[in-house]
């Protein structure tokens, strides 16, 4: 009797510890990236298939951005593998660690087990290329005796100062000979720059920081002229401040408010974005610049305008 019990003992024993088995592996995918470019990280973890596992919510702080998430499951005889793919977008550069997590494996009992998973590090390099540092050795093509340098820098002055004279005096007869350009509206500027924005596809190209960014500065500048005040300088809040000011109609205003609390939002990474969103906010942008009224007359007491 006390060896079939201590068999039975034995044999769950084992069973409790097999189905508390867990095996893990988190990868970043590549492990150094360029600034706002898009890193996949991966989670697989291999449990008994009794078991049930899953990652807890992970927070993501600045500088990432989630961009996607995707899951996939498989089993082996009795090994279940269950992979979590995460798509991070990264907007600083430097040495950064992809934030710890815990996994919680549901046991056959009812009972939980909390497994953690650490830190990964990884590397954000600039977006501008590297300078080579290392020149030290490297052999010059030009052999050119101490002597002659007093001349040959000589020469390149004389010739700077020539040339630049020459594009000078070109540069006013080609003034006087062309006709001067007829100064666009308010209006048809930022219409224009709309149109280079939409034709430069930087949408398209989930480029959506640097759209927000372009945008904004298109409404700004479209504001600046059309009410005679130097709104490029301001924040958003200053704009809106300023607009209720000058008694702009609260619609229009409100409209305002709204397109640069989203471009915001996407600017400083603090929400997910589309290619279907951004178009709407540049539908938003352009719809509004394109039903405004002509400038108002500029008073004495207002600033003039940008140039």
């Amino acid at each position: 009797m006390h060896k079939l019990l201590l068999t039975l003992f034995c044999f769950f024993l084992a069973a409790h510890l097999h189905a508390n088995t867990l095996e893990y592996t988190r990868t970043a995918t590549p492990d150094s990236i360029t600034v706002g470019d898009i890193v996949t990280i991966t989670l697989s973890v291999q449990h008994d298939k009794n078991t049930q596992v899953s990652p807890d919510a992970m927070t993501w702080p600045d500088p990432f951005m989630l961009q996607e998430v995707q899951k996939s499951a498989s089993v082996s005889g009795n090994i279940s593998t269950d992979v979590w793919v995460y798509k991070v977008a990264i907007f600083e550069p430097g040495q950064h660690n992809v934030p710890e997590t815990s996994l919680t494996q549901l046991l056959p009992n009812g009972s939980s087990v909390s497994h953690k998973v650490p830190k990964l590090p990884l590397t954000v390099v600039s977006i501008l290329p590297a300078t080579t540092s290392a020149i030290g050795g490297i052999k010059p093509l030009l052999d050119i005796a101490p002597t002659l340098w007093p001349w040959i820098l000589g020469l390149i002055v004389i010739g700077g100062v020539m040339g630049w004279l020459w594009h000078k005096r070109r540069s006013k007869h080609h003034e006087n000979t062309q006709p001067k350009q007829p100064v666009l509206s308010p209006k048809e500027e930022a219409l224009h720059a709309i149109e280079m924005l939409r034709a430069a596809k930087t949408i398209d190209a989930q480029n959506y920081k640097l759209a927000c960014l372009t945008m904004t500065e298109i409404l700004k500048r479209f504001l600046s002229r059309q009410y005679h005040q130097k709104m490029q300088e301001m924040t958003s809040s200053e704009v809106i401040d300023t607009l209720k000011q000058l008694h702009v109609p609260p619609e229009d205003i409100l409209t305002i408010r709204d397109f640069f609390a989203s471009c915001d939002q996407i600017k400083f990474a603090k929400s997910p974005s589309s290619i279907a969103f951004c178009y709407g906010l540049l539908e938003t942008v352009c719809t509004h610049i394109r039903n405004s009224a002509d400038p108002t007359p500029k008073s004495d007491s207002q600033e003039k305008p940008m140039s």
